[in-house]
C-alpha cells in the first residue's frame, strides 16, 4: 500500500509495473465470463484509458452534476437518517450500496423504482470472488450480470432512438476526434 503523494504519483505513472489490467481478471473470473464490467475505465491503462476517459468525460457536464446533486444528497440523507434511527449501521450494506445505487440511478435518470434493482446488481458485483461461494451464488451472480447488461443495452438502444438529458444519451452521442463509444464500451461506462 502506498499513501504518500509522491509514491501514489509514481504508481499511477508507471503502468508497466502497476497496471490496472489486473482488475479485469478480478471482475471476470473463469466461472463468470463474460462480464462487461470487467472492461470499465478502471481496468484500463493508457492509451486506452486516456481515449475512454476523454469520451466518457463528455457525459459529466456541469448541468448534469448540478441537476443530480440534490437527488444524491437526498439519497445520502435518507441513509444517514436510517442509521440515526437504528443507532447502528453496516457501512457497506446500509450506506455504501444504497448511496452508490441511488447516485448511479440518478445519473442514468432511471425511474427511482429501479434503484433497488440497481442495488441488487451492485451487491452481486461486490460478491465476485475467484471461486464462487456456492453453485447458487454463481447462478445468482451470473443472472444479475446478464440482467444488468441486458437492461443497459436496452437503455442504450432506447437513448440512441430517443435521446434525453441524461448520461447514457451523452455517452451514446460522445465523440472525440471522430471516435464514438461502442455499445460494449458504453455498458461498463454506464454502470460499472
Amino acid at each position: 500500500m502506498v499513501s504518500r503523494y509522491a509514491d501514489v504519483l509514481a504508481v499511477l505513472r508507471n503502468t508497466e509495473v502497476f497496471s490496472s489490467g489486473g482488475f479485469a481478471s478480478a471482475w471476470e473470473p473463469e466461472w463468470l465470463r463474460p462480464n462487461p464490467c470487467a472492461y470499465s475505465l478502471h481496468s484500463m491503462d493508457p492509451p486506452d484509458h486516456t481515449k475512454m476517459r476523454n469520451l466518457v468525460s463528455t457525459a459529466f457536464l456541469p448541468r448534469t452534476i448540478e441537476r443530480t446533486a440534490p437527488l444524491v444528497q437526498g439519497v445520502a440523507e435518507a441513509a444517514a437518517r436510517q442509521f440515526l434511527e437504528r443507532g447502528e449501521a453496516e457501512i457497506v450494506n446500509d450506506i455504501g450500496l444504497p448511496v452508490t445505487a441511488g447516485t448511479i440511478g440518478h445519473y442514468l435518470r432511471l425511474d427511482p423504482a429501479l434503484h433497488p434493482k440497481l442495488r441488487g446488481w451492485s451487491e452481486a458485483m461486490m460478491s465476485i470472488r475467484p471461486v464462487p461461494r456456492s453453485p447458487e451464488h454463481a447462478t445468482h451472480v451470473r443472472a444479475s450480470v446478464d440482467e444488468m447488461a441486458a437492461y443497459l443495452r436496452s437503455l442504450i438502444e432506447t437513448r440512441r432512438r430517443d435521446p434525453q438529458d441524461d448520461m447514457v444519451s451523452r455517452l451514446v452521442q460522445a465523440e472525440v476526434d471522430g471516435q464514438r463509444l461502442t455499445d460494449e464500451e458504453i455498458v461498463p461506462s454506464s454502470r460499472c
